[in-house]
């Protein structure tokens, strides 16, 4: 990222064994991008949650941040997904969840 041109690049570890659960240590307040990887939505979701910031990411959001995502991370910055509640194809049944 600093190749590109990036001032000040953090990459705050918010799962597994090493995570930077401060706002102000990940962050948060002041970034220009936020990249959220993949996994599993609610998981990821818990994870911003636990670490406090989803109220950051409205912000920078405002601020007018930009946004990039793969995958579950791509679901998890839209405003609402379908929650599946069976695993079972033929029986499965959408749910609109707001984030």
């Amino acid at each position: 990222m600093t190749g590109a041109g990036a001032h000040r690049v953090l990459w705050p570890k918010l799962a597994r064994h090493r995570k930077t659960v401060d706002p102000d240590a990940a962050g948060a307040r002041d970034v220009d991008l936020v990249f959220v990887g993949g996994g599993d939505v609610e998981a990821g979701m818990d994870v911003l949650r636990d670490a406090g910031l989803l109220d950051d990411f409205h912000k920078a959001a405002d601020r007018g941040a930009v946004f990039a995502a793969m995958s579950a991370g791509a679901i998890m910055l839209g405003k609402r997904w379908i929650r599946w509640r069976t695993q079972t194809p033929a029986t499965t049944t959408p749910r609109p969840t707001n984030a």
